[in-house]
């Protein structure tokens, strides 16, 4: 669990604050936790009786995580007398004692290699298989990637979960005058298109600036925003907004912090998320619980997300995510009818139905259900 700025403070550290506050709230269960040494005070109340354990080395780096996770947790996990090991990223401790459960996010580092570097896709491929053989319970964030677990590692479905992610409260529509005061405070246009997301390769964020480009040259005036942490390959996006001239027209807002994304959303004529795969894809159905219309790719998790709420469109094709940004904001009529699909579709994931999956799981991994 990440809770820096940055990249890496996005789906997946959301993911993990959630799910293990509302774990610690439940009864019945007595829990430890393991934080590496980036992490201050937690985000969430943390109940007499919960035991912390902090890492002493620097695990917020990847290396030095890597080596803690499989020799020094095992041996924490032991000392801990723990029923069942939990981990949220993709690894476990492969020596750790009694059941495992696994959270698999996505396997981008296998279907969409681009995403990754060499070296952390070798080490990716080799571990997360070699964990989900060893978890007893394997939780995905989606059936497209239940069905990836299958396909690429041979997995038994039976023992994989599908366990959605959701929204906070704070995702919701705003007051349009403190939307408005936000926009003036930022300088933002009255339209704009927004982006949130890790900018890198896989997201196709150089493929939206070729589009936006395509939309500008057809008549629209409205602006672009990319926010977000850059990742791994960012350069690429940097050179698709200078190829297309867009320099002016495109603003680069940097990380997000949690307390203002609602207020991008919010801001936004039309959120888009171009990603060619995703293990979930939290920024689309974050946009639809403020109201914002969507478009997005029909690849992956990204149609079990929208479902009939957004618009799909091809990766990788500019042209096709021209058209459809055009037709939107071109369209007050169609924005107004997104909005209200897009809210209820909003409605149908919940954290306490997946902090609920959880429990079962550990349950399940422990010989008690």
């Amino acid at each position: 669990m990440y809770t820096g700025s940055g990249f890496r403070n996005a789906g997946v550290s959301r993911y993990t604050r959630a799910i293990t506050e509302r774990l610690l709230a439940g009864e019945g269960m007595e829990f430890v936790l393991y934080v590496n040494d980036s992490v201050g005070e937690l985000p969430f109340p943390v109940p007499a009786g919960t035991r912390l354990r902090r890492a002493r080395l620097p695990t917020s780096r990847t290396p030095v995580r890597v080596l803690w996770e499989q020799t020094a947790l095992p041996w924490w996990a032991l000392r801990d007398r723990l029923d069942v090991t939990h981990s949220f990223l993709n690894v476990g401790p492969l020596a750790a004692p009694g059941a495992q459960v696994l959270t698999i996010h996505d396997l981008s580092y296998i279907v969409e290699p681009r995403a990754h570097p060499w070296r952390r896709r070798v080490y990716l491929n080799a571990m997360s298989r070699l964990a989900a053989r060893r978890a007893r319970v394997i939780l995905a964030d989606s059936k497209a990637t239940r069905d990836d677990i299958v396909r690429h590692f041979g997995t038994d479905p039976a023992k994989i979960w599908v366990v959605y992610a959701a929204t906070d409260q704070s995702m919701r529509p705003l007051d349009p005058d403190a939307v408005a005061a936000f926009r003036e405070q930022k300088g933002l246009p009255e339209e704009f298109i927004l982006y949130l997301g890790t900018l890198e390769p896989r997201k196709n964020v150089d493929v939206l600036a070729r589009a936006f480009g395509r939309l500008r040259r057809s008549g629209y005036d409205g602006g672009l925003v990319l926010a977000g942490g850059p990742g791994w390959g960012y350069g690429a996006i940097e050179r698709a907004v200078a190829d297309e001239g867009l320099d002016d027209a495109v603003h680069f807002a940097g990380f997000v912090p949690g307390e203002e994304q609602a207020l991008w959303y919010n801001s936004a004529q039309v959120f888009v998320y171009p990603s060619a795969y995703e293990g979930f894809g939290l920024p689309v159905l974050e946009a639809m619980a403020c109201g914002t219309p969507v478009v997005t790719s029909n690849a992956s998790s990204l149609p079990e997300v929208a479902g009939d709420a957004g618009v799909l469109t091809t990766p990788g094709d500019g042209a096709e995510l021209a058209d459809a940004l055009k037709g939107l904001v071109g369209s007050a009529e169609r924005r107004a009818d997104l909005r209200e699909l897009g809210l209820a579709q909003a409605k149908k994931f919940s954290w306490d139905v997946a902090a609920e999956r959880c429990r079962d799981a550990y349950l399940l991994a422990a010989g008690h259900a």
